[in-house]
């Protein structure tokens, strides 16, 4: 790979590969090609990638057809997905344990519509968008800088041949900027990067790649899913009311596990709302009504892109679901209520 920044004019040449710039006579297109021919070969979204100004020329060390470059596409997306993660790459929420705290948010989904369309992105780009920004917020009233966090995100590999109950899916791991203040510039930017994923070639290829990791020691699989920073996932329910034994279901929380992650967010959305849960692991994070303070932050901030809309609440504060409002100590707080294990004592014993 030729780094076009960083040829020497003198020479014209890489310094580290020591390839030119230019293909030799009669090899372009053959046994040489430049970044515009591999747009077809493997990089279906080659413009929606960051402009690093350093994808200029391939050139392979043995000869092989640009045709052929679609199998090594194809070989590396596996690579990409089967790849070791050493560690985190956040420096904050590195420990895990098996304590978990639940909470919930509610956002309202045609808000969150309305500003992944100012941002050129998708309801699913605008939501991880919300999460990357209160992660970065979390990290922020640490005192620890973040530039990128890498999230495991639930992809369909559903076809049209497939039956219409079940899942099919597969997980993906990304990294995807939370340091970018402005959330429409996020937006595009988390959009680029999970799009690129949900193409990735490895995906028809799921159960082979699925077969291989159970051979492994579960110690191998779970110490790569141990340095995933988070888990973000994105369900679609009913956009109208249901009902359940007559009585009119007014809600829908799901908590997804955490697969070795610091917390899972899942969005289930249900008649107009976004109904959040997050499931935090709290030896990864100690304080976790922080955490979710920041995560309605974050998607406050995302919401601010089209204009006024319905706040962004936290139900088990609030005391708008389910149940009543707590005491006035625990609003100020921010605290959730503890519920009493004691029964009252029988009148007479």
């Amino acid at each position: 790979l030729a780094h076009r920044a960083h040829l020497r004019p003198e020479t014209g040449l890489d310094p580290i590969s020591g390839y030119p710039e230019t293909c030799a006579g009669n090899t372009l297109g053959k046994l040489c090609a430049t970044s515009d021919e591999l747009y077809n070969y493997g990089f279906d979204d080659f413009a929606g990638f960051p402009d690093t100004h350093d994808v200029g020329l391939v050139i392979l060390d043995q000869p092989i057809r640009v045709s052929e470059y679609g199998v090594l596409a194809t070989a590396g997306s596996i690579a990409r997905t089967v790849a070791p993660v050493t560690q985190t790459l956040s420096p904050l929420m590195t420990g895990r344990g098996l304590g978990r705290q639940l909470d919930m948010l509610t956002v309202p989904l045609p808000g969150l519509k309305a500003a992944a369309a100012v941002g050129q992105g998708t309801v699913n780009d605008a939501f991880v968008t919300a999460v990357a920004g209160g992660l970065a917020r979390y990290h922020q009233r640490h005192g620890a800088a973040v530039g990128e966090l890498r999230v495991t995100l639930p992809v369909s590999i559903r076809t049209a041949a497939d039956a219409i109950g079940g899942n099919r899916i597969t997980l993906q791991r990304v990294a995807v900027p939370v340091g970018v203040d402005d959330p429409a510039g996020r937006i595009r930017a988390v959009g680029a990067r999970c799009h690129a994923v949900r193409r990735e070639r490895s995906l028809p290829h799921t159960d082979a790649i699925a077969g291989a990791l159970n051979v492994l020691p579960p110690g191998v699989v779970g110490g790569i899913l141990k340095h995933v920073d988070f888990v973000a996932s994105n369900v679609p329910a009913f956009p109208w009311p249901v009902h359940l034994a007559g009585a009119r279901v007014t809600g829908l929380f799901a908590w997804g596990p955490t697969i070795g992650t610091a917390l899972n967010v899942t969005l289930l959305s249900y008649d107009g709302t976004c109904w959040v849960g997050v499931n935090a692991d709290t030896a990864a994070v100690p304080d976790p009504d922080v955490l979710t303070a920041c995560l309605q932050e974050g998607f406050d901030d995302v919401l601010a892109l089209a204009g006024a809309h319905d706040p962004v609440a936290r139900p088990l504060v609030a005391g708008g679901f389910p149940g009543g409002s707590p005491p006035p100590e625990v609003r100020a707080s921010g605290r959730r209520p503890q519920r009493s294990t004691r029964r009252a004592a029988h009148p007479g014993t």
